[in-house]
Protein backbone atom coordinates (compact mmCIF):
# COMPACT_ATOMS: atom_id res chain seq x y z
CA UNK A 1 0.00 0.00 0.00
CA UNK A 2 1.02 3.48 -0.70
CA UNK A 3 1.36 6.14 1.96
CA UNK A 4 0.35 8.87 -0.52
CA UNK A 5 -2.80 10.62 0.74
CA UNK A 6 -2.82 13.24 -2.02
CA UNK A 7 -5.45 11.66 -4.23
CA UNK A 8 -8.96 12.62 -5.29
CA UNK A 9 -11.83 10.94 -3.48
CA UNK A 10 -13.68 8.46 -5.70
CA UNK A 11 -16.77 9.69 -7.57
CA UNK A 12 -19.51 7.32 -6.49
CA UNK A 13 -22.29 8.57 -8.77
CA UNK A 14 -22.80 11.31 -11.32
CA UNK A 15 -20.74 14.32 -12.07
CA UNK A 16 -20.08 16.76 -9.27
CA UNK A 17 -19.97 19.74 -11.63
CA UNK A 18 -23.40 18.85 -13.16
CA UNK A 19 -25.88 21.74 -12.73
CA UNK A 20 -29.09 19.75 -13.30
CA UNK A 21 -30.12 20.11 -9.67
CA UNK A 22 -30.03 23.89 -9.87
CA UNK A 23 -31.98 23.83 -13.13
CA UNK A 24 -34.68 21.53 -11.70
CA UNK A 25 -34.98 23.62 -8.54
CA UNK A 26 -35.60 26.70 -10.70
CA UNK A 27 -38.66 25.00 -12.26
CA UNK A 28 -40.53 24.85 -8.96
CA UNK A 29 -41.82 27.55 -6.69
CA UNK A 30 -39.87 27.49 -3.47
CA UNK A 31 -42.78 28.63 -1.31
CA UNK A 32 -43.99 25.99 1.14
CA UNK A 33 -47.06 27.96 2.21
CA UNK A 34 -50.21 27.13 0.21
CA UNK A 35 -52.15 30.04 -1.27
CA UNK A 36 -55.08 31.49 0.61
CA UNK A 37 -58.56 30.88 -0.85
CA UNK A 38 -58.63 34.45 -2.13
CA UNK A 39 -55.42 33.88 -4.10
CA UNK A 40 -56.77 30.81 -5.93
CA UNK A 41 -58.10 31.68 -9.39
CA UNK A 42 -61.76 30.83 -9.66
CA UNK A 43 -63.73 29.84 -12.71
CA UNK A 44 -67.47 30.42 -12.45
CA UNK A 45 -69.55 27.73 -14.15
CA UNK A 46 -73.19 28.36 -14.91
CA UNK A 47 -75.03 25.28 -13.65
CA UNK A 48 -77.75 25.67 -16.27
CA UNK A 49 -75.22 25.23 -19.08
CA UNK A 50 -73.72 22.05 -17.68
CA UNK A 51 -75.41 18.98 -19.13
CA UNK A 52 -74.65 15.30 -19.04
CA UNK A 53 -75.17 13.66 -22.41
CA UNK A 54 -77.47 10.66 -22.52
CA UNK A 55 -75.61 7.46 -23.21
CA UNK A 56 -78.63 6.05 -25.00
CA UNK A 57 -77.86 2.37 -24.51
CA UNK A 58 -79.91 -0.35 -22.87
CA UNK A 59 -78.76 -2.71 -20.15
CA UNK A 60 -79.76 -6.35 -19.75
CA UNK A 61 -80.35 -7.54 -16.18
CA UNK A 62 -80.83 -11.27 -15.81
CA UNK A 63 -81.02 -13.88 -13.08
CA UNK A 64 -81.54 -17.61 -13.09
CA UNK A 65 -81.72 -19.66 -9.92
CA UNK A 66 -82.91 -22.94 -8.49
CA UNK A 67 -84.67 -22.98 -5.11
CA UNK A 68 -86.06 -25.68 -2.88
CA UNK A 69 -89.82 -25.81 -2.50
CA UNK A 70 -90.73 -23.86 0.62
CA UNK A 71 -94.12 -22.36 1.46
CA UNK A 72 -92.52 -19.29 3.03
CA UNK A 73 -90.11 -18.64 0.14
CA UNK A 74 -90.98 -15.29 -1.46
CA UNK A 75 -88.30 -14.20 -3.92
CA UNK A 76 -87.77 -10.61 -5.03
CA UNK A 77 -87.09 -10.96 -8.74
CA UNK A 78 -86.46 -7.28 -9.44
CA UNK A 79 -86.46 -4.03 -7.46
CA UNK A 80 -88.35 -1.01 -8.74
CA UNK A 81 -86.58 0.68 -11.66
CA UNK A 82 -88.03 3.79 -13.34
CA UNK A 83 -85.86 3.20 -16.44
CA UNK A 84 -86.96 -0.40 -17.01
CA UNK A 85 -88.52 -1.20 -20.39
CA UNK A 86 -89.36 -4.92 -20.39
CA UNK A 87 -89.49 -7.87 -17.97
CA UNK A 88 -89.59 -11.56 -18.96
CA UNK A 89 -90.18 -14.32 -16.37
CA UNK A 90 -90.26 -18.12 -16.76
CA UNK A 91 -90.72 -20.73 -14.04
CA UNK A 92 -90.66 -24.49 -13.67
CA UNK A 93 -92.90 -26.00 -12.28
CA UNK A 94 -94.82 -22.69 -12.12
CA UNK A 95 -95.23 -19.78 -9.73
CA UNK A 96 -97.32 -16.90 -8.51
CA UNK A 97 -96.05 -13.40 -9.42
CA UNK A 98 -96.97 -10.07 -7.83
CA UNK A 99 -95.72 -6.54 -7.22
CA UNK A 100 -96.49 -6.92 -3.50
CA UNK A 101 -94.85 -9.67 -1.41
CA UNK A 102 -97.85 -9.68 0.97
CA UNK A 103 -100.09 -10.93 -1.87
CA UNK A 104 -97.92 -14.03 -2.17
CA UNK A 105 -98.62 -15.25 1.35
CA UNK A 106 -101.89 -16.89 2.36
CA UNK A 107 -104.44 -17.63 -0.36
CA UNK A 108 -102.52 -15.88 -3.20
CA UNK A 109 -105.84 -15.13 -4.90
CA UNK A 110 -104.67 -11.63 -5.91
CA UNK A 111 -101.37 -12.83 -7.43
CA UNK A 112 -100.78 -13.71 -11.09
CA UNK A 113 -100.59 -17.45 -11.77
CA UNK A 114 -97.71 -18.26 -14.13
CA UNK A 115 -98.03 -21.82 -15.41
CA UNK A 116 -95.11 -24.07 -16.29
CA UNK A 117 -93.91 -23.51 -19.85
CA UNK A 118 -95.55 -20.08 -20.10
CA UNK A 119 -93.44 -16.95 -20.40
CA UNK A 120 -94.62 -13.77 -18.69
CA UNK A 121 -93.63 -10.61 -20.58
CA UNK A 122 -94.33 -7.19 -19.06
CA UNK A 123 -93.68 -4.15 -21.23
CA UNK A 124 -93.05 -0.78 -19.56
CA UNK A 125 -93.40 -2.21 -16.03
CA UNK A 126 -91.19 -0.29 -13.59
CA UNK A 127 -92.30 -1.57 -10.17
CA UNK A 128 -90.83 -4.37 -8.04
CA UNK A 129 -91.57 -7.99 -8.88
CA UNK A 130 -91.89 -10.93 -6.44
CA UNK A 131 -92.54 -14.66 -6.95
CA UNK A 132 -93.41 -17.76 -4.91
CA UNK A 133 -93.57 -21.43 -6.06
CA UNK A 134 -96.86 -22.64 -7.54
CA UNK A 135 -97.08 -25.75 -5.37
CA UNK A 136 -95.50 -24.34 -2.22
CA UNK A 137 -95.32 -26.92 0.51
CA UNK A 138 -96.14 -29.86 -1.79
CA UNK A 139 -92.60 -31.22 -1.82
CA UNK A 140 -92.07 -30.59 -5.56
CA UNK A 141 -88.34 -29.89 -5.77
CA UNK A 142 -86.56 -27.99 -7.17
CA UNK A 143 -88.08 -24.70 -8.31
CA UNK A 144 -86.33 -23.11 -11.33
CA UNK A 145 -86.86 -19.41 -11.91
CA UNK A 146 -85.48 -17.19 -14.67
CA UNK A 147 -85.95 -13.44 -14.97
CA UNK A 148 -84.77 -11.05 -17.66
CA UNK A 149 -85.17 -7.26 -17.69
CA UNK A 150 -84.18 -4.60 -20.19
CA UNK A 151 -83.43 -1.24 -18.62
CA UNK A 152 -81.75 1.95 -19.72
Amino acid sequence: MSDNTDYDPPILAGRIDDDDGVYVDALFQEDSVPPTPDEIPREVVDAQRVSIPSLGFNRLVSSSATYTDDASLVIRLLPADPRRKTVVVTSYPGCFVSDDPNLLTGSRSMAFLLYEGVTLTLADYTGPLYAVPLAAGSGMNPWHLTCLAVTQ
